[in-house]
């Protein structure tokens, strides 16, 4: 299986080896309502119901979502950095693993660009007005990526109380 899981790949092969269970009876709703829009041309920014196919408890998902913008705000500009100090291949491994948390987390406008940025960093033969291209194109959606997460997790005061859940805490299914 490969990343991002697809959960019904995912159950289909756990089905195989696992018995059901049924999801917990205080299991959190979905609130999509802010969710931002696009127009059919393009993927969404952020998508909240695609993210939260992998997410089975919101709460959670919120939590992480918040500490993903807390600890990243400026990769972006990191990647860059990198790139203009030569090194490639940091920031390719980097490139990698915003790849990954981008398919997790539901930023489908910046999953194909930096996947894109991501073959560029690994390409021996790099012209360096397309990389250039590729990380402008990549910052731009980067920081919108990083709006639409505050849209979505509102105030900061409302980000504050789901990122304080008690020490030692576990978040249920």
């Amino acid at each position: 299986i490969s990343k991002p899981v697809d959960p019904a790949m995912l159950n289909n092969k756990l089905a195989i080896w696992l018995t059901p269970v049924t999801p917990a009876k205080d299991a959190l709703p979905v609130d999509v309502s802010s969710s931002p829009m696009v127009s059919i041309d393009q993927p969404p920014v952020f998508d909240a119901v695609e993210a939260l196919r992998y997410w089975p408890n919101q709460q959670t998902f919120r939590r992480l979502l918040a500490k993903f913008a807390d600890d990243y705000p400026n990769l972006a500009n990191d990647i860059g950095g990198l790139v203009d100090a030569g090194m490639f291949v940091e920031a390719s491994q980097l490139a990698h693993k915003l790849k990954g948390m981008a398919g997790m987390f539901g930023f489908m406008a910046l999953l194909p660009i930096v996947t894109g940025l991501e073959q560029t960093l690994k390409a021996r033969d790099v012209d360096p007005a397309h990389l250039h291209l590729r990380l402008a194109l990549f910052h731009q959606t980067f920081v919108e990526t990083l709006g639409a997460i505050q849209s979505y997790l509102g105030p900061p005061a409302a980000t504050e109380a789901v990122q304080r859940s008690p020490p030692g805490a576990v978040d249920t299914v």
